[in-house]
């Protein structure tokens, strides 16, 4: 598995601005994942921190809440944490 550690993005004039790091990888039901991950806007140095907890895999989730109903009225009983 491949995960990638860092990525960044270029403007229209091929000029970087905004860097996505990660910081902390955890490996989930055999699946590599990011726990914690920074943003930064390269231009003011102003940054944002991603932290993630409760990742869970394989949920069976049904093809039913990939909707557009769904972004509009989130179905709140997927959103318990997983019991492991």
């Amino acid at each position: 598995h491949l995960l990638p550690t860092k990525v960044d993005f270029y403007n229209h004039e091929d000029r970087l601005y905004r860097r996505l790091e990660v910081l902390k990888v955890a490996s989930i039901d055999g699946h590599p994942t990011a726990m914690s991950s920074r943003m930064t806007d390269l231009d003011s140095g102003a940054h944002t921190l991603l932290e993630f907890r409760y990742v869970a895999y394989n949920l069976q989730l049904p093809e039913s809440i990939f909707s557009e109903r769904s972004l509009r009225t989130i179905p709140r009983k997927y959103l318990t944490r997983p019991q492991r």
